[in-house]
């Protein structure tokens, strides 16, 4: 599914190298934590998975996509390919819960009919449906995190990417997003998910790429606890 090969990545205006021959595989359907220090070069990895960035050296395929020689046309192929959920939410202030949805179908050219039929179903998946017509600033934190994540699932995306997707919530509402990541998971998509939540990643017992100053420090299944102690 993803596979990233002596991939490194320096930038060039401050000289920092983001990542420093990066290898490591995720396979279809697995669950993939991936922590370290703030400035480690998780971020990166996410950069580089979506083709915001690209590598300097080494190469990276995610799906059917070989991201270090694909055509820029190819982009948004990519990226209709995946879901990503971000940590502050970043919905459209002036569309509703159904609307922000609906708006990511759109932008691919989904027809009325495929919104129509879609939409609910996700909205249903995270529990929003009586939100359907409410606006972002009517929401609690959870609730356009929810959002958030029905916009990822929207256009039945075989990868989520979620880039500290807990973050901006407290604790409770934390284990509730990380139990509707959880479910999607186990229906068979790819989730990705970049975290300093320390308590989660050791509740999860996921599998666990730890980063550190670019470099890929472990890569194991258990708790974060476990990844820093060894």
């Amino acid at each position: 599914m993803i596979i990233f090969q002596n991939v490194t990545k320096t930038y060039a205006d401050n000289n920092v190298v983001a990542l420093q021959d990066a290898t490591f595989h995720i396979q279809k359907g697995e669950f993939v934590f991936i922590v370290g220090p703030s400035g480690a070069g998780k971020s990166t990895i996410t950069k580089l998975m979506t083709c915001e960035e690209l590598p300097d050296s080494g190469s990276i395929r995610v799906g059917e996509f070989n991201i270090s020689k694909m055509a820029k046309q190819q982009i948004p192929y990519l990226r209709r390919s995946m879901g990503i959920i971000f940590q502050d939410f970043r919905l459209l202030p002036n569309k509703t819960v159904y609307e922000n949805v609906s708006f990511a179908m759109e932008v691919i050219g989904a027809s009325k009919k495929a919104i129509r039929r879609r939409v609910p179903d996700v909205l249903s998946m995270v529990n929003l449906t009586s939100k359907a017509r409410s606006y972002p600033h009517q929401l609690s934190g959870g609730e356009q995190q929810r959002v958030g994540i029905a916009r990822a699932l929207a256009n039945t995306p075989h990868l989520i990417i979620a880039d500290e997707p807990t973050g901006n919530l407290d604790n409770e509402t934390a284990w509730e997003i990380m139990s509707i990541l959880d479910h999607i998971n186990k229906q068979g998509t790819t989730v990705v998910m970049v975290t300093h939540a320390q308590n989660i990643v050791d509740d999860m017992q996921k599998r666990v790429i730890s980063i550190e100053d670019g470099l890929v420090k472990s890569d194991q299944q258990g708790g974060y606890s476990y990844v820093t102690s060894i």
